[in-house]
């Protein structure tokens, strides 16, 4: 675990889970910071973290070889909501969660007036959580989603827990994995959950599902297209969707208007086109924006 934690560690103490913190000067040593040492690497502090380990700005390079090497960097912040943003040897913005993996951008210190707000769970992908659950309406509402264009064109970027308004208006994520597959972190794999997160789904339901998906290995790309919901960026062509996918029920929603294909099945009010792989039976995958 990295400094300056919050709550969740000490849920993880709490569960009898192994942990250890780590000092800065720990995280640069790559005899210390190793694959080997620590498979899953905790960050649930607030904002802030030293670029300084033993050397002036060895703590960045230090987490991208751990990632490079294979490392799973899980980002659960519920201090304050946008990890790795300041420097705190500087006490100045440096932020540095993009180099990192974390897809996390700026939103909004309030949501928007009136909105009706809502979050949709991946369940296939981490079982246990709810279907839905309402945004906060009340105490720190500063949203730092994930968005899929914060990470490499060609990494794996799947939505656990996205946020859409009443008209399907969609607001980012509140919890997104990542698998790293552009240099200088490819090989990594990242989780990030928004501040909030435990307050939506609750921490005695959203904790344990997230770190039994984490101790488990995640499932591979194949199984993960098969289960989740995936943006259209994820799709590379329509030809590739038809010779391998057949069009199903749908899970909710009906085709996005700008996907290059024609339109089969039901159509229901919604979001998403479902489809059915042709190989694998059941699985399915929805294409979105």
């Amino acid at each position: 675990m990295l400094p300056e934690f919050g709550g969740t560690a000490y849920w993880l103490l709490d569960a009898g889970l192994p942990v250890k913190e780590l000092s800065w000067a720990e995280v640069a040593d790559p005899a210390v910071l190793s694959l080997k040492n620590f498979p899953v690497l905790l960050q649930a502090g607030g904002e802030y973290y030293s670029s300084t380990g033993k050397v002036a700005g060895d703590v960045l390079p230090a987490l991208q070889r751990y990632l490079a090497s294979g490392g799973f960097l899980l980002s659960m912040p519920d201090q304050q909501p946008f990890p790795f943003y300041y420097d705190s040897t500087t006490g100045k913005p440096q932020v540095i969660a993009n180099q990192i993996g974390l897809p996390v951008r700026q939103g909004w210190e309030k949501p928007p007036a009136d909105a009706q707000l809502e979050f949709h769970f991946n369940t296939n992908t981490v079982p246990g959580l709810p279907l839905t659950a309402p945004f906060p309406t009340d105490g720190d509402l500063r949203w730092r989603p994930a968005v899929r264009a914060a990470v490499g064109r060609d990494d794996l970027y799947v939505p656990i827990a996205s946020l859409f308004d009443s008209n399907g208006r969609s607001f980012g994520d509140g919890i997104a994995y990542v698998e790293l597959r552009s240099p200088p972190l490819t090989g990594g794999r990242t989780l990030y959950v928004w501040m909030r997160m435990d307050d939506v789904g609750g921490k005695d339901k959203l904790l344990p599902a997230i770190f039994k998906s984490s101790a488990k290995n995640w499932p591979d790309h194949n199984e993960l297209m098969g289960n989740c919901f995936l943006r259209r960026s994820h799709v590379l062509n329509a030809a590739w969707v038809k010779e391998n996918w057949f069009p199903a029920p749908l899970l909710y929603g009906e085709m996005m208007p700008e996907w290059p294909g024609p339109i089969h099945g039901q159509i229901l009010p919604g979001f998403g086109r479902s489809w059915r792989r042709r190989t694998a039976g059941t699985r399915r995958i929805t294409l979105r924006r």
